[in-house]
């Protein structure tokens, strides 16, 4: 009976996949530095972050090219840090 635990399908059905219909909600972070200005932007899932690092990829996700329509939400570079356990480099925005 236990052997039937490993002999069964596995499907990725996460609450936020099943609230989206199968989509993953994705929006975008504008990151402040210690003084309130926009240093870097970011694309996250509400668990994981990545930096944007071309003006490609932040104009593809602000509609000018593939209209993702994604919502922006603003937050310190600190506050992103704390949000998602990761450090970011100032200078590149990279995500370590």
């Amino acid at each position: 009976a236990e052997l039937d635990l490993f002999n069964k399908l596995v499907t990725g059905t996460s609450n936020q996949n099943n609230q989206t219909g199968g989509m993953i909600k994705m929006y975008l972070i504008q990151g402040l530095d210690g003084s309130g200005k926009v240093k870097h932007w970011y694309v996250s899932d509400g668990v994981s972050v990545r930096h944007i690092r071309t003006m490609r990829m932040l104009e593809n996700y602000q509609n000018k090219w593939a209209k993702l329509n994604l919502p922006v939400d603003t937050m310190f570079i600190a506050e992103i840090e704390k949000e998602f356990g990761r450090k970011i480099d100032m200078d590149s925005g990279e995500v370590k």
